[in-house]
């Protein structure tokens, strides 16, 4: 399973971008998603990388966000303990946008 949390708001973005995020129903910032890894859903991410923070979670953090929220499709996560390690501006490995490996540790400091 592939997790999506929302780090920037899309005001400024391109109209196919923002068609993306609504389809992938990240519509608010801190927004997460759980998502089948499909190549659909995945093209789907690379195309907003420049928004949204993915990867794979365990399914054992999927089992505390059930326990803690209930079975959701959007969870409203709250903003990181300790704030971000780098810039919301950039991708990955300089900043926290696009595709990253530690994805368990940014949603247990957001829940």
């Amino acid at each position: 399973m592939i997790a999506a949390v929302l780090i920037r708001g899309y005001v400024r973005a391109r109209k196919d971008v923002i068609e993306t995020l609504r389809r992938l129903n990240l519509k608010r910032k801190f927004n997460l998603v759980i998502l089948e890894e499909r190549p659909e859903i995945m093209g789907m991410l690379k195309k907003v990388q420049h928004y949204v923070t993915y990867g794979k979670i365990s399914e054992e953090l999927r089992k505390e966000l059930i326990q803690k929220y209930g079975e959701q499709k959007v969870y409203r996560l709250k903003p990181p303990r300790g704030g971000f390690k780098r810039s919301i501006k950039l991708l990955r490995p300089l900043g926290e946008l696009g595709q990253r490996e530690e994805m368990d540790s940014l949603i247990r400091r957001m829940m």
